[in-house]
Order: C-alpha cells, then sequence, then structure tokens
C-alpha cells in the first residue's frame, strides 16, 4: 500500500505545472466600428483581416501594429472576409450587394462583383485560388470562375437568407448554411 501511494504523489507532482493558470495571453485589435462581421487569418497566422465599417484593417499578430487598409472596395459595412491559402488574395462581401476581389499583398482592388441581390452574408475562396463562393439575403449561392470572369454556377435552392457557404480542402465541395428562423 505504501507504494502505491508514493506513486499517486510523484504522478501528481509531475502533472501540476500542467494545471498552473498562467495569465491568459490576448490582443486587442482597435476598429472604428463597435460591430465586426468579418475575420480570418493569414495561413500561418502571422496577420489578422478584420472588416471594420467598409474597410478591411490588417494587424500583426506578433504585435499590435496595423500592417494595411484595403479602402475604395465598399460603399457600405463588409460582412464576410476569406483569405487565400497563400495570403495572396482575399475576397469580401457585405451590405452592398458586392464580392470584392483584392490583391492581399498590394491592398488594391482587382475586380468588384454585382451579381448579387440582397447582402452578401458569406464569401469563399477556394483552395486551388480559381473560384470564389457567395452566399447572401437574396437565398442564392454562386460559384465565380476568377480566371474566365464569369459566374459558372448559380444556387436558389434555399427558403431563407444564406449565413455561411465553404469550400472542402479538396474543393470538390460547396457548403452552404441558411438563416434559421
Amino acid at each position: 500500500m505504501r507504494k502505491s501511494f508514493f506513486l499517486v504523489i510523484i504522478i501528481v507532482m509531475l502533472s501540476a505545472p500542467c494545471f498552473a493558470r498562467k495569465k491568459p495571453e490576448y490582443r486587442v485589435f482597435r476598429t472604428d466600428s463597435k460591430i465586426v462581421y468579418g475575420i480570418c487569418f493569414t495561413d500561418k497566422g502571422g496577420a489578422l483581416a478584420i472588416a471594420d465599417n467598409n474597410t478591411i484593417k490588417v494587424y500583426s499578430t506578433n504585435e499590435d501594429l496595423l500592417l494595411n487598409e484595403f479602402k475604395n472596395g465598399h460603399s457600405s459595412q463588409i460582412i464576410s472576409l476569406s483569405l487565400s491559402k497563400d495570403s495572396t488574395l482575399m475576397v469580401s462581401g457585405g451590405k452592398d450587394s458586392t464580392v470584392v476581389l483584392w490583391d492581399f499583398v498590394n491592398a488594391r482592388v482587382l475586380k468588384r462583383l454585382n451579381y448579387h441581390d440582397g447582402i452578401v452574408t458569406s464569401v469563399h475562396i477556394s483552395n486551388d485560388q480559381r473560384y470564389i463562393v457567395s452566399g447572401g439575403t437574396d437565398r442564392n449561392v454562386f460559384i465565380y470562375d476568377i480566371e474566365s470572369d464569369r459566374i459558372i454556377h448559380g444556387f436558389s435552392d434555399h427558403s431563407d437568407d444564406i449565413n455561411s457557404v465553404k469550400f472542402s480542402h479538396d474543393d470538390n465541395w460547396i457548403a452552404s448554411l441558411r438563416r434559421l428562423r
């Protein structure tokens, strides 16, 4: 009995550092808007893009530093953001019914797309960077081909606003989620 008691004490002593409370580390990134709808990290996590009204602010996650601002893409609040896997392209969707494709490196608009009839609530770039999927309050989901500059498929099967759209990791599937009332 004495050996098993000793063993339990050693296990507790060795695991004690795991239970020690550390002060949580976090950063606060300042925005002009009280409500932020869209955020996304770069692939390696070194930067965070934040939709702040009709501007996108990119902050370093390693230090409290504003790296870039993306302006003049939207005329009203941005709702959704998505970054390409290699962090060269970004897409945003907003209350102005617009999907904007950005050059993430140079912070400039590449294309402004106006094919939704309502608020664009969700956008996502495919992993191969060839397509954008978007959904909105018009209850439509669109797949846009970046290279050919055209909609290649539209879905209008939803009975309510679209909340979220995503490509699968292999880009063979898209998923869309409608709002439940």
